[in-house]
């Protein structure tokens, strides 16, 4: 649980540090050089560390549907290799990638039997996130816009895991087993028929 604060923390830190960075590229009207590389890791490193959190600590891990997301990766991965070899429909190769995870994480959300606010803050994360990497990737939005929205969106859900922590154990593993309840006296031992005359104090 400790590690978990501690991860939390730094991803408020991360946000934080990226939103200083940026106000002073917006303001300033300058480019920032190897400091806003600097700060593109330091976004970069929030949003994976919010991610990797709220992973850890959800029942999606333990969900079947996650098997799914495997199909999603592999298409991912395809659609950065048709990228970097400037072969045609990577785009929409990559947006069937989000569109699979978007779809595979709602089904997850939708058959849940209670939805907390934890649990909206999730969903929010999940969608805004694929969002913004998409409309990264499709130069819709700026990098620098999107990570912002991205990193603004996990930091709320890491303000909430603070306010409100909570250990998440695995649904499937075994349960511990009970103690054996204290054998019941014997009646036909001795020593319990002769309670009253080496106890009498009790018996009064």
């Amino acid at each position: 649980m400790m590690e978990n604060r501690s991860l939390a923390l730094l991803v408020l830190l991360c946000s934080g540090a990226y939103s200083a960075l940026m106000l002073l590229d917006v303001f300033s009207g300058q480019s920032l050089g190897d400091l806003g590389r600097a700060s593109w890791m330091v976004g970069t490193v929030g949003v994976a560390g919010g991610l990797r959190l709220l992973w850890s600590t959800g029942l999606y891990r333990y969900s079947p549907l996650w098997r799914f997301q495997y199909f999603a990766i592999v298409f991912l991965l395809l659609a950065y290799m048709m990228r970097i070899m400037h072969w045609p429909y990577g785009h929409l190769l990559m947006l069937l990638a989000i569109g699979t995870m978007l779809v595979i994480y709602s089904i997850h959300f939708v058959l849940k039997p209670r939805k907390a606010l934890r649990d909206i803050l999730r969903l929010l994360v999940v969608v805004l996130t694929a969002c913004m990497f998409a409309f990264s990737y499709l130069h819709i939005m700026p990098d620098w816009q999107a990570l912002w929205i991205g990193l603004g969106m996990v930091s709320i859900a890491m303000v909430e895991f603070l306010m409100n922590p909570m250990r998440v154990s695995d649904p499937h593993a075994p349960k511990e087993a009970t103690p054996p309840a204290p054998p019941a006296a014997d009646p036909a031992d001795p020593s319990a028929d002769n309670m009253d005359d080496e106890h009498p104090e009790l018996f009064q």
